[in-house]
This record gives C-alpha cells, structure tokens and sequence, in this order.
C-alpha cells in the first residue's frame, strides 16, 4: 500500500484491482454453476442433494471455525501492513491459523462422530452419512481457506486473494467431478471426498502465495491472545448471522410452503445473491484501506473512500439491475419453464440487493474501524425482526411473501449500518452526501 500516491495513481491502480478481481470471482462462478450442472445431470436429483446438503452443514461449520479471523486480519494485519510492520503480519496470521484450525477441528470433529445419527435420525436417508463424514474432513482446510484470503487481502493482495477465496477450489472440483462423471464413477461420496482434498491442497496453495510474497519470511510479533480473541469474537457472531440472514430462508419457506415453491424461490435467489457479489470484491480490496485510514486518525480519508466505493460499487452493479428488473423472464431462461414463476421474487430480491450496494459499504466501515460489536448488534436486531416476518409473509404469500421479508431485512440492516457510522464516526460516505472536509478525530455517540 502507498499512501504516498497521487489520487489519480491511486485510482488507477484501484480500478485495476477491482477488474482483475472481478475477473477472477467470474472464473469461480462459471466454474460453481459448471460443477452443479454436473451434478445435477450426473447424480439426479436427490445425489445432488446430498452432496449440498453436506456442504451446506460444511459451509456452517466454517463460518463458526474462521472465527471472525479473516476480517480480524484485514483490519489488524492491514493497519500493521499499511505501516510496513511486517513482523506483527507475521505473528497475527500464526495466530490466526492456530485458532481457526483448533476451533474448526472441534467443530469437524463433533460433524464426524454425529454423521450417523445426523443421517438417520435426522435427515432420514443413510447414504447421507459417508457424505457428512468426508465433509467433516475438510472443514478445517475450507476454514483455513478464509484465514489465508484474509491475510492476502491485509497485504494489499486482492487478486491473490480472489484466486484462494472463491476460484481455485471451484475450477479443481469442477476438473475433477467432471473427470469422474466422464469415467462414470461419480457418487455424492466420492464428490464430497473431491471437495475435502481440494479444500486441503488450496489451503496449502495458500499459504504458499503468502510465504513467497515481500516481507513474509521471519519471526513474528504476536498480540495477546485474549486481544485477538476479544476482537475477533464479534466477528464470528457476525459471520454466522450473516449466514442465518443469507441461507435461513430457505428451511422457513420450506416448512411452510410447498417444495415447488421453495425451488422457484432458490433459483431466484441464487441470481440475486451474485449481486452481492460486489459487495464481497470491494470489502475485500477496501477494507484494509479503510483500516489503515482510521488507525492514522485521518476520517476525512476514511469518508472519501467510503464515498468512491459506494460511487463504484453502485455502476458496477448497475447492468445486472437493469436485467433483473427489466427481464425477470431471465429466471425461467436458465432454470428452466418450471421456474419461470419466479420473475417476480428475483424482481423483489433484486430491489434489496440494489440498496444494499448504493447505501455503501457501512457494514465493512463498522468493522474495519473497530465497531464490530455495534455491527454485531445491528445483525441480532434485523434477524429478530426480519426472520419472523419472513415467516408470516411466506405462509401468507409463499416465496413472493419470503422475498419481500429478505428484502426487508437487507434495507434495515444497512440503514442501521449508515445511522451508526454517522454517530460514531462522523462521516457519511455516500457522495455528494459529506458531513465535512475538516474532519480531525473520531466522534463519540
């Protein structure tokens, strides 16, 4: 990072970053929705479905095994980075892999020895139980994953970053599941053994780019164990709501609605959701920036940036509004005439998904600027309203309904996140929209 740079320099260099890093989640995307239609065509219906369903509960597990670290790191080993403290960098991401593997390996540990009763007692189909197991494996190399993408990130990475968190794990298993299908010799096990020995060689890519990049070799400076933790225990509770506000939906709409129409609203939402797509390229490029800006005291930075992200993120997102907007028909184009209903739920998740990208990147500001406690606050208070709305209005109106209440939650959450950046910190971000130029120390509520 140079924070030397003319800001015409510094732009440029931005834009770059943001294009590469685009360009690299496009490989991951084109490779996931590759690998599902292998799946789907190879395995059927209910193959595939167990090989998710593991993932899924994977996916659970490791958003609770990275602890909150990998934005403990953009935050902590960013601001030390930004300051060429390379030995604290060191030192935090030690720490950061010993507590995420130790966490991460309890966790795979309790999925591994409940596999058999997870699979009879609760999902009702013993063939689920090979699949848990091999999931159980690689929880805690797909929870390293994110401790290495977040390192990257800190050190001004991103693109190195992108590969590790969200390409390379999808184009292997993509090769592999494909090489397995070709031979005929495809199971949801064999996959699930595919997407716990990748998950394992990526890590070690991982660690591998970050060790042969400037300043990485040499003996760290740790932090107190009890700082780290205290840091990153927020993060972690923010993690998983994150992922009960994302995912949640779909087990409450299908205990109230038909199974039809919990596949028409996934379909939608899986479109409406690479919106957010946006969010997740320019959080990971900015965050640490926003880190380093307020550990120097300099909030006028910090709201120009915050103001440019929001400006950016805003046109990068604007084609794909426009399409899912203009032509909700698009739902039924990929997924088929069966799903063709769901024009209208792509339409309404769409509107939520906007708003959470125009509104900026509050939520990261929060976090990176060490409010993570009144992030995790907003999070608790919008799942406690917008669950059981999501609720009511899907017995009522079914995935229309369910839409309309995710939509909900998106544009409270974020509104929140400004009114509490503006409180605590002064600032607006949004442009045109500042507070003041002459901004010299952070404010108190």
């Amino acid at each position: 990072m140079n924070s030397t740079a003319s800001p015409h320099a510094d732009l440029y260099r931005l834009l770059r970053l943001i294009s590469s890093s685009f360009a690299v989640r496009g490989v991951g995307v084109a490779c996931g929705f590759a690998l599902h239609v292998i799946l789907s065509r190879t395995l059927g219906p209910e193959g595939a479905g167990l090989f998710y369903l593991g993932l899924t509960l994977m996916m659970a597990g490791a958003a609770i095994g990275k602890f909150g670290l990998d934005t403990a790191l953009m935050r902590f080993a960013g601001s030390a980075a930004e300051q060429g403290d390379m030995a604290t960098v060191r030192g935090l991401y030690v720490q950061a892999n010993l507590l995420s593997a130790l966490i991460s390996l309890a966790i795979g540990a309790v999925l591994l020895a409940a596999s058999g009763w997870l699979a009879e007692a609760v999902f009702d189909n013993p063939g689920l139980e090979p699949v848990l197991a091999l999931m159980a494996l690689g929880l805690v190399p797909y929870s390293l994953i994110w401790v290495q993408s977040g390192v990257l990130k800190a050190v001004d990475r991103s693109v190195a970053a992108t590969w590790v968190e969200s390409a390379l794990l999808p184009f292997t298993l993509a090769l592999a599941v494909g090489a397995l299908a070709w031979m005929d010799l495809l199971t949801p096990a064999r996959a699930a053994a595919c997407q716990a020995g990748f998950s394992f060689a990526v890590w070690l890519l991982g660690g591998l780019i970050f060790r042969r990049g400037p300043g990485a070799r040499g003996d760290g400076q740790r932090r107190p164990w009890r700082h780290l933790i205290s840091a990153a225990l927020p993060l972690a509770l923010i993690d998983g709501m994150n992922f009960l506000l994302a995912w949640a939906i779909i087990p409450i709409l299908g205990a109230v609605a038909p199974e039809s129409e919990v596949g028409i609203f996934n379909a939608a939402h899986r479109l409406s959701i690479q919106l957010s797509i946006v969010l997740v390229v320019f959080g990971g490029i900015m965050g640490p920036r926003f880190a380093a800006s307020h550990a120097r005291g300099d909030l006028a930075a910090l709201e120009q940036q915050a103001a440019r992200t929001t400006a950016l993120m805003s046109l990068a997102a604007v084609p794909a509004a426009l399409v899912f907007l203009g032509w909700p028909g698009i739902v039924g184009l990929i997924f088929g005439a069966d799903f063709a209903a769901g024009g209208t739920i792509l339409q309404i998740l769409a509107i939520g998904q906007i708003y959470n990208l125009v509104s900026g990147p509050a939520g990261y500001v929060l976090v990176m600027t060490g409010h993570q406690r009144a992030m995790r606050n907003i999070l608790a208070f919008t799942l406690l309203l917008s669950l059981p709305l999501i609720a009511v209005l899907a017995t009522q109106h079914g995935g229309t309904g369910a839409a309309i209440g995710v939509s909900f939650g998106l544009i409270l959450q974020n509104s929140l996140a400004l009114w509490i950046v503006y409180r605590r910190l002064g600032i607006i971000g949004l442009p045109g929209l500042r507070r003041r130029t002459d901004i010299t120390k952070e404010e108190k509520p």
